[in-house]
């Protein structure tokens, strides 16, 4: 006669094996078996688009140019994952290296989130920022399903649910640029015109024009003028006007050197622009000349022998001896 264990025996017997399984492990959590996941791992990589390099973790780059993010999200089951969550922090620091953090979060994930990060190493210290309109979820053969709305890298992006296996994989990408400061502007300046005019009552020169230029930061202080004889230089801010009476005839430079302020250094400027000659004639009846000061001009090059050793000079000193002695005396046999 066989022998059929009655349902209270299996009942008994189920709560004997679920007590001794709860003291060996712990207790059993009643959804577990339902829940999908979040792969985690490798998960997060970047690239240089600039260069055309493929994803990798860390990777190199360098100012200005342009970067790709990408997340993947694996759910290796069993059940869907819901609500499904991207989220990056994307460092805005100026540094030499950057590490940014992507998390997936679901609420019926378990766990619940996972996270990864990615580093892009900088040649110089620059920043990295999200490029707007540039969020977009993948299939799992990276082909476009849709744009995702911007803020992946504040409060995060919703991307609904993720299936289970391989071909319900999803990727979420997005782009940041470098940092691209601009070379700053060299300051120029230039003492670019000096005019006088000239008499012969008191034998004065009067300065009638004095232009400079200054840009990017550099800003023009005062002139000096030297007015080409022995009396004092003139130090102004405001040259245009002045005036300065020689005490004899003659030839004399009026010149002025520019003086500017160039980020916080005193550099100056002078040259022929800034350069006058007049001429101060004996006769008063002589109207006095005012000519531009021509760039005084470099000395020749020195003329240059053949290069000759000690050796050779001493033969030319031989032959130049022995052909005198020969000519003279070749000349006085013919007065024989």
């Amino acid at each position: 006669m066989k022998y059929f264990p009655s349902r209270k025996t299996f009942a008994t017997l189920f709560v004997s094996v679920t007590t001794a399984a709860s003291l060996l492990f712990g207790a059993l959590p009643a959804a577990a078996a339902n829940e999908g996941q979040i792969a985690s791992g490798d998960i997060y990589r970047v690239r240089n688009i600039t260069t055309n390099d493929g994803f990798g973790d860390p990777i190199n780059a360098d100012k200005c140019q342009e970067l790709q993010y990408k997340v993947r999200l694996h759910n290796p089951g069993p059940g869907i994952v819901h609500s499904v969550t991207v989220k990056v922090n994307l460092p805005s620091t100026v540094a030499t290296s950057n590490v940014s953090t992507a998390t997936i979060s679901a609420a019926d994930a378990d766990p619940s989130s996972v996270s990864d990060t990615a580093t892009v190493n900088l040649s110089s210290a620059q920043s990295i920022a999200y490029e707007s309109g540039t969020t977009q979820l993948l299939d799992a053969n990276n082909n476009l399903l849709n744009g995702l709305p911007d803020g992946i890298t504040q409060g995060g992006v919703n991307i609904g649910n993720v299936g289970v296996s391989l071909n319900e994989i999803r990727f979420v990408q997005f782009k940041a640029k470098i940092s691209c400061p601009e070379t700053p502007a060299q300051p120029t300046f230039a003492c670019t015109d000096l005019e006088i005019s000239a008499s012969n009552e008191n034998r004065s020169v009067r300065i009638t024009v004095f232009t400079t230029t200054a840009t990017n930061g550099a800003t023009f202080k005062n002139a000096v003028v030297d007015w080409g004889d022995t009396s004092d230089k003139l130090t102004s801010s405001n040259v245009v006007g002045q005036t300065h009476s020689y005490d004899k005839a003659g030839t004399f430079t009026i010149s002025a050197v520019a003086r500017f302020d160039v980020n916080g250094q005193d550099m100056t400027s002078d040259g022929p622009a800034c350069a006058k000659t007049v001429t101060f004639s004996e006769k008063q009846s002589t109207p006095p000349t005012v000519t531009t000061s021509s760039t005084p001009s470099s000395p020749s090059s020195p003329t240059t022998l053949v290069n000759t050793g000690p050796g050779q000079v001493t033969a030319l000193l031989i032959s130049a001896t022995l052909l005198g002695v020969f000519g003279y005396r070749r000349y006085l046999l013919s007065r024989l």
